[in-house]
């Protein structure tokens, strides 16, 4: 039985702002308060509205006026922030993200923590970052370039401080791209897998018909939901849809709203829908969540192809529903069962079509999907395994 305990998390984002992060740090928080602990929330505000302190589903939240100035460096509430850190008593220190706003700020001061203090990874992109690299226009090439230099530096003498500071890490796979930097510098570090919010494992079990409207030409059709950002890369998935062989399917993509980039993906699906009559891509936003697990049930595949992910939370939310998937070599999808991972982005086309065109292999694939998810990936394993690590650091502290 492990005792009640004061645990404090610290990271720049949380509800109402939405974000890989907020969902892990969500489930964690709440998880851990249905186990009887106390959980405090201090991070960032972003939006104007926001409540100084709240309590959201019994977590306490706790918002400071901070923000990054165009160089990047903290500014805002930093005092403010720091002493309501430290002038509290926890029994364990959550720190979240290496390079994150509020570990920035915390690193000259962590020292002082006396608690048990644990570095949450949430991944580091510095290892794909390339300086130089063109993009749109010369404001943000050179945005990139100094990002670049800035996060070199960092890596080189300021994470390491913090990694190092610390009584354990905690990533998020074996092949995490910030496990190097851990492990030159870590006492220790644990692994703790994402999980999938409960509402997609209950589906599962349901027997329902499809539920919303989505508008498209055929019954069958494979997904993708993500918002729509040049990083999520939503125009190389129409793009391989496009050129794969593949009749009767619609592509769907769900995204929470219309950006920039959506409207570059509409005027490219025009383009190509007077060549490709049979084909059929419909692109949806503002989809209510707890309609999503149902949408997802009724699909065939889902699709990644991000530039850039860590531990996509929405690919282990299909999987917990028995649905394959295929994703561009991004985080840690090609140590995932359940689907494909493509090495080179013209081979999505065929991997989509090999899945969607064997039966047995589909069968397979949604099989070890499945599986895989309810071991290692629902909400109550996540909270259980980060109740054991801090228990487990706690009494070390003590002896």
């Amino acid at each position: 039985m492990v005792s009640a305990m004061n645990i404090l998390f610290i990271g720049e984002s949380y509800i109402p702002q939405m974000c890989g992060m907020t969902s892990v740090t969500r489930y964690l928080a709440e998880g851990l308060v249905k186990e009887g602990h106390k959980i405090t929330i201090a991070t960032q505000s972003h939006y104007e509205n926001d409540k100084i302190q709240e309590i959201i589903n019994g977590v306490c939240v706790h918002r400071f006026k901070i923000d990054r100035a165009l160089l990047k460096t903290p500014v805002g509430d930093i005092k403010s922030f720091v002493e309501f850190v430290f002038n509290s008593s926890y029994d364990a220190y959550i720190i979240e993200c290496i390079g994150s706003l509020t570990s920035d700020i915390l690193i000259p001061y962590i020292y002082k923590i006396k608690g048990v203090k644990i570095l949450y990874s949430h991944g580091n992109s510095f290892p794909i970052m390339r300086p130089f690299l063109r993009r749109k226009n010369l404001k943000y090439t050179l945005g990139n370039t100094f990002v670049y230099f800035r996060l070199w530096y960092r890596n080189l003498f300021v994470f390491p401080k913090l990694v190092k500071s610390v009584d354990e890490v905690v990533i998020l796979s074996r092949i995490a791209s910030d496990k190097s930097i851990v492990d030159k510098y870590s006492k220790k570090y644990e692994i703790l897998d994402n999980a999938a919010d409960n509402m997609f494992f209950d589906e599962y079990e349901k027997n329902e018909p499809l539920n919303y409207p989505l508008r498209c030409k055929y019954d069958k059709y494979i997904i993708s939901i993500a918002t729509y950002t040049k990083q999520k890369n939503q125009l190389l998935m129409a793009k391989s849809y496009y050129k794969s062989d593949l009749e009767g399917v619609s592509l769907i993509m769900i995204g929470p709203r219309e950006t920039d980039y959506y409207q570059n993906i509409v005027e490219y699906i025009n383009e190509m829908h007077p060549k490709y009559p049979k084909k059929d891509v419909v692109m949806l936003m503002n989809v209510p969540r707890p309609k999503l697990p149902n949408i997802l049930k009724h699909s065939s595949l889902y699709l990644v192809t991000s530039e850039y992910e860590e531990y996509s939370i929405s690919i282990i939310e299909a999987m917990s529903l028995g649905i394959p998937f295929v994703s561009t070599n991004v985080g840690n999808a090609r140590i995932l069962p359940g689907g494909i991972t493509v090495m080179k982005n013209s081979e999505l086309p065929s991997a989509i079509a090999k899945i969607l065109t064997d039966e047995i292999l589909h069968d397979k694939l949604s099989k070890e999907a499945k599986e895989y998810a309810d071991s290692h990936n629902r909400e109550s394993i996540a909270v259980k395994r980060m109740e054991n690590i801090i228990n487990k650091l706690r009494e070390q502290l003590l002896r």
